[in-house]
């Protein structure tokens, strides 16, 4: 169903009815029900899917340390699966550049740390692309990136929100969720595949083109990120959270061009997060 009635109680709704709604599962311990609360409460029109398409470029896994991703990626300390992950987003920049050469997509995951399968869900945030900056899922990799159609429309400033699960608002299958919060729409859906569960993902990144070839490195000037996830056993972490391993990611190509900072309080929100910088464009290989 594409839009939940006025009445809609996120608390007093059944799982049945917020399945009809396409909203995730919700927590089945108190842990990480007031996120959960301030997901779903941020729906207030869901878009509905009519078109996706695969477009030319490609994700990379972090198997090459310094080369792709900028941000922070959580490991389990207790070795439990990643169930789900959350991530608040705030781009203040979209390249206007035109080139298209130039691209930057910013993103959550699960999985894709020194592992092969990466379920990952965001923007790319640029406007070499007709249409402008986009919304995609990417099931890497198995299909390439999935830009999806019609999107939400967002504008640069506003606080996006992103969330993706495996084998639980669906049992066996990926999902996503991705709202804006500024303005209040929506999207999500689920998909059959199965990630590596080995980590999650709070992530800039500059994509590639084929073989080891790497596109310039958008100017997103910084984006603030803050997110959570939670494990198979319901544990529920904050980013830099203990009961966690955390790494930072750097993307260099002869000196930094995009880098994480320190993890400080973001905002209103309780959880930790941390300003990814821009600091160079890097060569094009694409």
């Amino acid at each position: 169903m594409c839009k939940s009635p006025s009445s809609f109680n996120p608390l007093t709704a059944t799982a049945a009815e917020i399945a009809e709604y396409g909203l995730p599962k919700r927590p089945e311990k108190d842990a990480g029900l007031d996120v959960w609360l301030d997901l779903v409460k941020s729906v207030k029109q869901r878009i509905c899917l009519t078109n996706e398409e695969t477009m030319p470029g490609h994700h990379h896994i972090y198997s090459v340390a310094g080369l792709y991703w900028s941000g922070y990626i959580a490991e389990s300390a207790n070795g439990a699966a990643v169930r789900a992950v959350y991530g608040y987003y705030t781009p203040y920049r979209c390249d206007t550049t035109g080139s298209s050469h130039i691209k930057i997509v910013a993103w959550v995951g699960i999985g894709g740390f020194n592992s092969p399968d990466l379920w990952q869900a965001g923007i790319e945030n640029d406007y070499s692309t007709s249409g402008g900056p986009f919304y995609w899922y990417d099931e890497f990799p198995k299909t390439g990136i999935i830009k999806i159609t019609p999107g939400i429309g967002y504008t640069c400033g506003d606080e996006l929100y992103t969330y993706v699960d495996y084998n639980y608002t669906t049992p066996g299958d990926a999902y996503y969720i991705i709202t804006d919060r500024t303005t209040g729409k929506g999207m999500m859906n689920e998909y059959n595949y199965a990630p590596s569960q080995n980590s999650a993902e709070w992530i800039d990144e500059r994509p590639g083109c084929g073989g080891n070839n790497n596109y310039a490195l958008g100017n997103f000037y910084t984006d603030e990120w803050s997110g959570y996830y939670w494990d198979v056993e319901g544990n529920f972490y904050s980013i830099g959270g203990s009961g966690s391993y955390y790494y930072e990611a750097y993307i260099n190509q002869n000196g930094n061009i995009a880098y994480p900072g320190s993890l400080y309080q973001v905002g209103s929100h309780p959880a930790a997060g941390f300003i990814d910088w821009y600091d160079g464009t890097g060569t094009s290989g694409c």
